[in-house]
């Protein structure tokens, strides 16, 4: 399923496309914020990080996520019932968050939704393959 979105200026109804260079969206039609980001959280252990200044990381859309909203790390861990010092960890990239905690914190910045990508099944045999 592809999420689809609807523009809040001109009301282009569009499919959410993943592109590469900006984590923010625009409307196709007349260029207006679309209200929403994208990350991407490699779950390939083998490339965790970002691999070029493309890709935005996990600590700095939270970061931003928490700033746009004018939020203290403090206001933020509240919320999210977890300590200031491990929000600081997570927007500085030294730590990842579980599942669990990630939904926590993303709640208390006012995240709405998730999407999540899964691989093709013929895409995941050919890798599973080739490493044998």
């Amino acid at each position: 399923m592809i999420p689809v979105t609807t523009c809040p200026g001109c009301k282009l109804v569009q499919f959410f496309l993943l592109s590469p260079g900006s984590d923010t969206k625009i409307c196709r039609r007349c260029g207006a914020h679309l209200g929403f980001s994208v990350i991407e959280i490699r779950l390939d252990q083998s490339k965790p990080h970002p691999q070029n200044g493309d890709e935005v990381s996990l600590g700095s859309l939270l970061r931003s996520l928490r700033r746009k909203r004018f939020m203290t790390q403090l206001h933020v861990a509240k919320l999210a019932r977890t300590d200031r010092s491990h929000i600081a960890r997570l927007e500085a990239n030294v730590t990842r968050p579980n599942m669990t905690s990630l939904i926590k914190i993303l709640r208390a910045v006012g995240v709405t939704a998730i999407y999540l990508r899964t691989a093709e099944a013929d895409h995941v045999n050919r890798k599973q393959n080739s490493q044998k």
